[in-house]
């Protein structure tokens, strides 16, 4: 009877060394704090995704955004998975700044190349304003709660990393974008302008000089920008409503152990990645649902197949000039045989009647949509979830970019014959239908399509256990600079600058002893 107490006794302390080994974790794994404080909610669904994954895998997850999936409250609200003792909890931010979305084409399209950047980062610093002058924030930095690791988005402000930093725990940096010239080298990713253009830029990898000198200079500009007066400013206001913070923004970003990005190799143009950087674009994926009963009825009606036309959810696409919007609707009515579903938020009338092959809905679940075996063309902003979507699906796309990374993305699917790129302002009836018509009987962009999404598709391991793996990782083994480069801070070391410095003067040394030389024989000879 001894024995076995004995026994118990030094099982129970072994099992809570070895729980201690691993961080600090709560009897069901490691408590984990995730910030997602941009108010984008298509941005959100991938964090949503790796956050109830962790939950699955047992660990406790407190989540601060925009979208809590409980909103009876403006604080927190728990909820415990009764099969793994995992808890996901709600921090909310809701109302603390306006929700990203609805945007008129108005309000997007006609801005310059450096001028798009720039409007992203004066959004990061007005969020950070709104979020912490909320005072959503103030009690959770007070309490400084033991978190084992800290995920934070890292998208257009480090205002939030300087937030994560003082909680003492690795930082995972995570986006749901590629991740902004403003961030190259963070984790030892390298900026490489010769050929990998910059994510807001309407460029390809095959760059003419003038594009090249472009993504050049933009880059270092943004650069400069950030360094010297977006990040102060994050600063500034971090310290205005929360008072003085250990570290500063810039030593809280080089904090950060890894990224985790809502990207993959089969899409996007080939660039180089350090072991820091874990790409796990189509995490958010599952099996795609059954159609509602009126969806499915009109989907399978389509005798030759259906075109999908959405401009996403930050896009309001009842805001499109009318006359473009009336020149799509009659290409549409000329399609014979198919039949299109649109996404259309406005309950004004049309000035024509509408055509039977042509169904107006508020909202549809765009990827079972995309998945159903007859959509035949996805009609798209180029929103890099949309796009993605339809890559997974293996449907070609035509793309009306108007902002953002929109053209970046669509030029790929040009590049790669995917889809046609169609400019809002040259849409009529007649361009309109006449690009239509080449995607659909031109089997070349639904047979490249279907090609792009095998490679998409076919992965070692699923991109969602990928994520999860890599932040239990850090948790567990508390990584810091392994999983970064051995890369020099100085930008003059980094691009080998004192080398060539020295290699020139090596040069012109051994050249000017040498032509020395040469004079001296030749007077020797002369005399």
């Amino acid at each position: 009877m001894m024995g076995g107490r004995w026994i118990a006794v030094i099982t129970t302390t072994v099992l809570l060394y070895t729980a201690r080994d691993r961080g600090h974790v709560t009897a069901t794994g490691y408590n984990i704090l995730a910030i997602f404080p941009f108010s984008g909610k298509s941005h959100f669904y991938m964090f949503r995704a790796i956050s109830q994954a962790l939950v699955a895998r047992g660990h406790d997850v407190t989540v601060v955004s925009h979208f809590p999936e409980t909103l009876s409250s403006p604080k927190q609200q728990q909820r415990r998975d009764s099969a793994t003792n995992g808890s996901y909890t709600d921090y909310s931010l809701a109302g603390s700044v306006p929700v990203y979305e609805n945007f008129t084409t108005d309000e997007l399209i006609g801005n310059g190349y450096l001028e798009e950047f720039l409007i992203i980062l004066q959004d990061g610093v007005d969020n950070c304003e709104g979020v912490m002058s909320s005072g959503r924030l103030d009690e959770l930095v007070r309490n400084r709660v033991r978190f084992d690791l800290v995920l934070v988005e890292v998208f257009n402000t480090g205002c939030f990393a300087l937030v994560a930093n003082q909680f003492g725990a690795p930082i995972i940096g995570i986006t749901s974008t590629s991740l902004y010239p403003w961030y190259s080298g963070m984790v030892g990713d390298v900026a490489t302008p010769s050929y990998v253009p910059l994510n807001l830029l309407p460029f390809t990898s095959r760059m003419t000089v003038k594009e090249r000198l472009i993504n050049t200079v933009i880059l270092m500009t943004l650069k400069i920008y950030y360094k010297y007066k977006y990040e102060p400013k994050a600063q500034e206001i971090v310290n205005k409503y929360l008072g003085d913070m250990n570290g500063t923004v810039s030593e809280a970003m080089s904090m950060i152990n890894a990224v985790i990005m809502n990207t993959h190799f089969a899409f996007g143009f080939a660039r180089p990645l350090p072991p820091g950087i874990i790409e796990v674009g189509g995490c958010t994926y599952k099996s795609p649902k059954p159609l509602s009963e009126d969806l499915e009825r009109f989907v399978t009606s389509a005798e030759r197949g259906v075109i999908y036309f959405s401009m996403g959810s930050i896009i309001k696409g009842a805001s499109m000039p009318m006359e473009r919007s009336l020149a799509m609707f009659r290409a549409f009515s000329q399609l014979k045989g198919y039949k299109v579903l649109w996404k259309w938020e406005d309950d004004t009338p049309w000035p024509e009647v509408p055509s039977d092959n042509v169904m107006f809905v508020p909202w549809m679940p765009q990827f079972d949509v995309l998945n159903h075996p007859n959509v035949k063309l996805f009609i798209s902003h180029g929103g890099l979830m949309g796009i993605q979507d339809a890559l997974y699906s293996g449907v070609p796309i035509i793309g009306i970019p108007m902002f953002a990374d929109q053209f970046s993305n669509i030029n790929f699917i040009v590049q790669n014959e995917c889809g046609l790129k169609l400019q809002l302002e040259q849409i009529d009836e007649r361009t309109a239908y006449k690009m239509i018509s080449t995607v659909l009987e031109d089997n070349k962009y639904a047979i490249n399509a279907e090609r792009l999404s095998q490679l998409y598709r076919d992965r070692e391991k699923d991109p969602l256990e990928v994520a999860v793996y890599w932040i239990e990782y850090v948790a567990k083994h508390q990584v810091g600079l392994m999983l970064k480069p051995a890369f020099q801070d100085q930008w003059y070391e980094h691009y080998l600058l004192d080398v060539v410095a020295v290699l020139t003067v090596v040069a012109v040394t051994i050249a000017y002893l040498t032509g020395r030389v040469i004079i001296a024989l030749y007077r020797l000879i002369l005399i």
